[in-house]
């Protein structure tokens, strides 16, 4: 999967790298969170 090598720690760990994980794990935290809470989804996210 994509997302594993996204997850090893690399040599030197740049802060663009450490801020797209970031947003993808808040993405993937607010998709689970949404639905419970009813919140509606923005569609034109990007």
């Amino acid at each position: 999967m994509a997302k594993d090598k996204e997850i090893k720690p690399a040599k030197k760990p740049s802060s663009k790298a450490f801020i797209n994980a970031t947003e993808g794990l808040r993405g993937l935290i607010a998709g689970m969170v949404r639905p419970i809470l009813g919140i509606p989804e923005p569609k034109n996210q990007r």
